[in-house]
C-alpha cells in the first residue's frame, strides 16, 4: 500500500498564496476597468475579474469545490460514521453541481424569470437566491442525522466553512443586486462582488482542510493508499 504524506502546512501556505495573488490581480484590472477607462486590456480585465464566468478565479473556486466534493465521496466510501452514511455522497454530488455552477452560472438563468414571477426587487433583485435558499435549507434539514453523529469539533469546523460560504453566496449576494438595481456595475458593486467570493473561497478552503483531518483521524487508509498528514511549518 503507497502512503501519501500530505504536507498540511505546505499546501495552506499555497492555497493562501494563489487567493492573495488572485485578490490582488482581481484588484488591478478593476482599477484598470473603473478608472483607467482600459474595460479590456488585452482580455486581462476578464481573466482575473471576480465577476466573470470560465476565467482563472473562476476555475479556481470550481477546483476547490471539486476538491471537497471528492473528499466528501472518501468520507462516504471509507465509512467513516459506520456504518457508511449515504449522506456524505449526496454532499459530494451536491458539491459537483456547486463546481459546475460556479463555473457556467446556471443561477443567472433563473434570475429574470423569476424576477418578473415575484415581481422582486431590492434584496431580492437577484431572485436566483430563493431556490437556492430553499434547497440549502431543505438539505441543512436532511444533514441533521450526520451531523449529530459528528465528532463536535469536526462539526464546529463544518458549520463554520458553510456559514462563510453561504455569507458570501447568498447574503453578501442580496446586498450586491439591491446596490446593483440602484446604481449598477459601479465601484461599490465590484467590492460587494470581491468581498463575495473571498467568503466563498474561504469557506470552501476551510472546508476542505477539516475533510483532510477527518479522514485522516477516523481513516488509516483511503482507497489504495493511506495518507498522513504532516505538519509543517
Amino acid at each position: 500500500m503507497m502512503e501519501y504524506k500530505l504536507e498540511v502546512g505546505v499546501l495552506r501556505k499555497t492555497l493562501l498564496w494563489i487567493i492573495i495573488v488572485l485578490l490582488l490581480l482581481n484588484i488591478a484590472v478593476l482599477y484598470s476597468k473603473l478608472f483607467l477607462g482600459h474595460g479590456r486590456l488585452f482580455g486581462l480585465v476578464w481573466l482575473f475579474n471576480f465577476n466573470e464566468e470560465k476565467n482563472i478565479p473562476a476555475l479556481f473556486a470550481t477546483f476547490l469545490i471539486l476538491i471537497n466534493s471528492l473528499l466528501f465521496y472518501l468520507l462516504y466510501k471509507e465509512g467513516v460514521a459506520q456504518p457508511k452514511n449515504a449522506r456524505w455522497r449526496i454532499l459530494s454530488y451536491v458539491f459537483v453541481f456547486l463546481a459546475l455552477d460556479e463555473l457556467l452560472s446556471f443561477h443567472e438563468e433563473l434570475i429574470v424569470p423569476l424576477r418578473e414571477f415575484f415581481d422582486a426587487s431590492g434584496l431580492l433583485y437577484f431572485t436566483w437566491v430563493i431556490p437556492y435558499v430553499i434547497i440549502v435549507a431543505a438539505l441543512s434539514i436532511y444533514m441533521i442525522p450526520l451531523f449529530i453523529k459528528m465528532d463536535k469539533k469536526y462539526l464546529a469546523m463544518y458549520l463554520v466553512s458553510g456559514m462563510l460560504f453561504i455569507s458570501g453566496a447568498v447574503i453578501v449576494e442580496l446586498f450586491e443586486g439591491r446596490h446593483f438595481e440602484r446604481f449598477g456595475d459601479d465601484v461599490w458593486f465590484y467590492v460587494y462582488v470581491t468581498f463575495e467570493e473571498l467568503l466563498e473561497i474561504t469557506g470552501m478552503t476551510l472546508c476542505m482542510f477539516t475533510s483532510i483531518h477527518y479522514l485522516h483521524t477516523k481513516c488509516e487508509s483511503i482507497g489504495f493508499f493511506s495518507i498522513k498528514v504532516v505538519r509543517r511549518i
